[in-house]
């Protein structure tokens, strides 16, 4: 994003540039060490709701966010690509749009298959996704546009 629209979005304050492939390598391997402890913290995070909750799904819904991530990072690539060779024009809203409903169609499929496994109300499986989806993805967003 910051490659097509450098003047509307800065991320961690990261400018677009021309740089070595050791500075490009080294942004690689920050970007990747954040991802992970990302992950780690999500993990702990679900693990820790879970037996708030009473809920035994910490992994079926640990491995679901992980198989809907990897599905919505490739269709992200995809479009990224699509917009890198100048096929598509997308504008900033398109990507935002796109971002959005991502995390609105992963939480739908999570709230599914949680309900299948979980003998809880909908409600309560709502509740718990609110607390272990929705509210980190509203942290994120204000710690990055901050």
């Amino acid at each position: 994003f910051m490659y097509f629209f450098p003047g509307e979005l800065s991320i961690l304050g990261i400018k677009p540039a021309v740089i070595s492939l050791t500075g490009l390598l080294i942004s690689w391997v920050q970007l990747s060490a954040i991802v992970f402890i990302l992950l780690v913290i999500k993990y702990l995070f679900i693990r820790f709701l879970s037996s708030v909750f009473d809920l035994k799904v910490t992994n079926v819904h640990y491995a679901s966010s992980l198989r809907l991530i990897l599905i919505f990072t490739i269709l992200l690539f995809l479009l990224t690509s699509i917009q890198f060779f100048n096929v598509g024009g997308f504008t900033l809203a398109i990507f935002w749009g796109f971002m959005l409903a991502g995390i609105a169609v992963t939480i739908f499929i999570l709230y599914f298959k949680l309900s299948l496994v979980s003998t809880h109300t909908l409600l309560y499986i709502f509740v718990y996704l609110c607390a272990t989806e929705l509210i980190p993805t509203v942290f994120l967003y204000k710690f990055f546009t901050t």
